[in-house]
């Protein structure tokens, strides 16, 4: 497991500075050379010279490595970060890595002291916060705070996948969830642990099946061979030994004709047909005709192909980007990818061109690696390390904790630009010492302005200088005005009375948004934006024409000038005769002709946004066509959508203000995928609320929070939504986001997101 030959190779960004500070960041790999291992930068220039037996790749800016039989850990340059100790030892995972010494297995903080001391016959890695750990040959799993969750009593057992575990007790296999609650197996010999689209594949007698969650049978074993499900086909084989693919109720899409076949990616799949290998989409149409000796899954629009003894790339469209060339292809990532050629290796970038030449025996992946152990110059630790943070009180107290191995010098406290020298008093002693580390405590009092106020912590030793991440403190005075109220109305309708026009995941996208809302409830009352949050959600058979304007009255009625409310719809749309623009309810006649009459009219939604009170922020998912049944469904064209809108704009002559987002552009479809159980532009919408960042085009970070204030307003769920949507849906579909009469509003607490989070 830890060979790290040709893992992943990082983008070389030369020097990434960090904040506030003079230290930067490398890119380091793990190379081998006359024997010896050592580290590389992205010029194949020797950073860490070549003199350990072993060498992983660095995680969390620690390495382990091997000396003389046993394992240690170092840092960016080489430095020693614990001594070599171990038996075995593996890569640091959210702050923690398993080691084994004296034949047992334990866990270490990256100070090297004990969170959990060796006690276990065998470990693994934290998996969905568990970690599978066995004694006296039984296993059970412990949590991340090293706390034994599930007592060691099962013979069998494997890691959490999609929150369940597989374990055996007398021979009974299993699937457990964290509290231990047992979902039995039909006696089998086989069950996969992996679980993909919530069904697992196991194997009885010989033959392959599908059980659910619950443990009853999805497909009762009857085939020879069988796959994982993906984009809701799975290849199996029938009595001729040839592989097609059937959906989840075991209907054959893809008729039985290819001698191999692969699960589907990037809605692709690779399969053998008379001798080669070519790619099918989920029709059974060839996207690119078998010509291949082997061939892989696409990963980031490209997949590995052999013509031969020699590999290279094809993309999506079959159109070479790698020759095939090299002896060995390994998986591109960041843009370079490690080859072997002639017994060496190098990189390569997506040219085909060396980055590295060919001249290592063996090679692991680039790391972004801080190049000192940030224990040499002072650690800050915030002790309220929340992203942002609101008060109503102008005096806040900051505590910190700062650690040194040298003597601390100095230290300075920033607010807003203006420095308080000398907060530890001279003479201080550290509350605590550990593996000669000092920890001294920082308690101090601030006074704040109102609105934004940013707080540093600069800590001075022999070593150097440290500035803590800017802490974000917004003091809000109590006003005698009360907060307005926020009027959250959802309504989702996936299943219809008549059932030609049933989708997939309308419903959950009312129901997650509104429960996306419930956290705000949740909030203390001085972080709210509002005073009290009333959410109303309806779907399916409650989602009548006669009900869902029955609460939009309602709605109407109660919010006042001062209040916020925010509508969501995600149903069909549909455009009559006349050009009018409808949504379906779950009793709308089937067909046009009785749209007047039991659809929900546009119209009469805009006739009544105009009576508000208030300011409206309307959200639509809607579109006028579908497949109903389909892995992924399409709501349609989005031209209705541009008629929805107009009709609104056109209610607002009395100058209020209107947001209106829509899920896609003109010409488009709104698409709803297994893989995300929403459709694109609530699951967009979903990822922005929880303030989740994504790397878009060009390596461009973005952010929910893109001016840093704690708060989303309309502008940027705008922008974070418009480029999360185009990626999911690789372009296919474009939101668009209309306002009329306002300026950007905050209407959303972002949660907290910590720097590892961001990463």
């Amino acid at each position: 497991m830890k060979n790290p030959i040709f893992t992943h190779v990082v983008l070389p960004i030369l020097l990434v500075m960090l904040s506030g500070n003079a230290i930067a960041q490398v890119l380091l790999a793990p190379a081998k050379d006359a024997g010896k291992w050592g580290y590389i930068n992205q010029t194949g220039q020797w950073v860490v010279p070549p003199t350990y037996n072993f060498a992983n790749d660095f995680s969390e800016d620690i390495a382990n490595v091997q000396i003389n039989g046993k394992w240690g850990y170092i840092d960016g340059a080489g430095n020693k970060v614990t001594d070599a100790l171990y038996d075995d030892a593996y890569s640091f995972h959210n702050g923690l890595a398993r080691v084994k010494k004296n034949s047992l297995w334990g866990y270490i903080r990256p100070d090297g002291s004990w969170l959990i001391e060796p006690q276990f016959d065998l470990a693994n890695d934290f998996s969905e916060g568990y970690a599978l750990v066995a004694k006296n040959k039984k296993y059970g799993y412990l949590n991340a705070q090293g706390e034994v969750v599930l007592d060691p009593m099962y013979d069998d057992a494997y890691d959490f996948s999609d929150r369940k575990a597989l374990v055996s007790i007398g021979g009974q296999w299993a699937y457990i969830d964290g509290t231990g609650k047992t979902v039995k197996l039909p006696n089998c010999d086989f069950a996969s642990s992996f679980w993909s689209e919530d069904v697992a594949l196991v194997r009885c007698q010989g033959k392959y099946g599908y059980v659910t969650s619950g443990g009853d049978w999805l497909l009762e074993p009857q085939y020879d061979q069988a796959t994982h499900f993906s984009d809701g086909l799975a290849a199996v084989t029938d009595n001729t030994k040839q592989y097609g693919y059937i959906n989840h109720k075991g209907q054959i899409i893809i008729p039985f004709a290819y001698e191999a076949a692969s699960y589907f990616s990037e809605g692709l799949a690779a399969v053998k047909y008379n001798g080669l290998f070519g790619y099918i989409d989920k029709t059974g149409t060839w996207v690119v005709p078998p010509r291949y000796d082997a061939a892989e899954s696409f990963k980031n629009g490209m997949a590995k192909i052999q013509i031969d003894d020699k590999f290279g790339y094809i993309n999506l469209k079959g159109e070479t980007v790698v020759m095939p060339q090299f002896t060995w292809l390994f998986d591109y990532s960041e843009g370079f990818a490690a080859v072997q050629r002639s017994g060496k290796v190098g990189f390569i970038d997506q040219k085909s061109v060396y980055a590295i030449s060919p001249d290592y025996e063996n090679v692991g992946s680039f790391k972004r690696v801080q190049p000192l152990q940030m224990a040499q110059k002072p650690l800050i630790t915030l002790l309220d390390n929340s992203k942002d943070l609101v008060v109503n009180t102008p005096n806040y107290t900051f505590k910190a904790e700062i650690a040194t191995s040298v003597p601390l010098l100095s230290c300075y406290l920033t607010v807003n630009g203006k420095v308080q020298k000398d907060i530890i008093a001279k003479g201080t002693r550290p509350v605590a010492i550990k593996n000669n580390t000092e920890i001294f405590p920082v308690d101090k009092i601030v006074q704040l302005a109102p609105g934004k106020n940013v707080v540093i912590l600069e800590a001075i030793n022999a070593n150097g200088s440290v500035e803590s991440e800017p802490l974000d403190i917004y003091y809000k005075p109590t006003s005698s005005d009360s907060k307005p109220t926020l009027y959250v109305l959802t309504i989702g309708v996936a299943e219809f009375e008549s059932n030609a026009y049933n989708i997939n995941y309308a419903d959950d996208d009312a129901r997650d948004l509104a429960a996306i809302f419930e956290t705000q409830r949740s909030l203390p009352k001085e972080q709210r934006i509002f005073e009290d949050i009333i959410i109303k959600t309806i779907t399916n058979e409650q989602a009548t024409l006669k009900e869902i304007k029955k609460n939009i009255v309602d709605i109407r009625g109660q919010a006042t000038k001062d209040d916020l409310v925010l509508m969501f719809i995600s149903t069909h749309g549909e455009i009559d005769s006349k050009g009018e623009f409808y949504l379906r309810a779950y009793d709308t006649d089937p067909g046009l002709e009785h749209l007047t009459s039991s659809a929900l009219e546009n119209k009469w939604l805009a006739e009544q946004i105009k009576e508000f009170d208030c300011t409206v922020i309307q959200m639509m998912d809607a579109c006028h066509s579908a497949r109903a049944g389909s892995e992924l469904s399409m709501k349609g064209s989005a031209a209705d959508t541009e008629l929805a809108v107009k009709e609104l704009k056109a209610s607002l002559q009395s100058g209020r203000a209107l947001y209106f987002f829509a899920s896609s552009s003109q010409q488009q479809l709104s698409q709803e995928r297994h893989e995300w159980k929403n459709g694109a532009f609530t699951e967009a919408m979903i990822d922005c609320f929880a303030g989740k960042d994504f790397t878009y085009s060009n390596n461009q970070r973005i952010y929910a929070d893109s001016n840093q204030d704690g708060f989303l307003n309309t502008n940027e769920l705008e922008n974070y939504v418009n480029k999360s949507v185009k990626q999911l849906t690789s372009g296919q579909q474009s939101p668009k986001f209309y306002v009329e009469n306002g300026e950007p509003i905050s209407f959303f607490v972002l949660p907290t997101i910590s720097k590892s989070e961001h990463k």
